[in-house]
């Protein structure tokens, strides 16, 4: 089966379903959500989505692919200025490269992303993409904070 055709495990859908609920009692609301076209990670965001923003759409973007260069989360960004809040959903090394190159100076805390983890940068510059970390955690850690363990 190619990578692109694999699906969320039950224990995997099962991490993300607990996951939004964690994300809605932390107080996260993206705008959107964006996700790559593969399987996993469109079902990844739609489980999201039905947790923390009810009848919306996920935007599948193929520029969320594995391997995508940091350059594309520019224009994705640069197409979204208008949401005050933005989740992306994508895969690794893409996630990690996205998070490095928005977050120079702290790019050691970002690299590695375990299966579901999420990362919350602020925006500090736009055209120029410049951020700042504000919180880099695995979805056991935001699960196990929330209480809904």
């Amino acid at each position: 089966m190619k990578d692109k055709d694999r699906s969320l495990t039950e224990e995997g859908k099962t991490i993300v379903a607990q996951l939004a609920i964690a994300l809605d009692k932390k107080g996260v609301h993206p705008d959107t959500i964006i996700s790559s076209p593969y399987l996993r990670a469109k079902q990844t965001a739609d489980l999201l989505a039905e947790g923390l923003l009810p009848n919306s759409v996920v935007e599948v973007d193929n520029r969320l692919k594995p391997n995508s260069p940091p350059a594309f989360l520019q224009e994705i960004l640069m197409e979204h200025t208008g949401a005050n809040s933005i989740m992306i959903v994508s895969h690794e090394p893409t996630v990690s490269d996205f998070a490095m190159a928005l977050c120079a100076n702290n790019a050691d805390r970002v690299y590695g992303f375990s299966p579901a983890a999420i990362c919350c940068v602020v925006i500090e510059s736009i055209p120029t993409i410049r951020g700042s970390l504000y919180w880099f955690e695995s979805a056991e850690e935001i699960i196990q904070s929330s209480g809904n363990n």
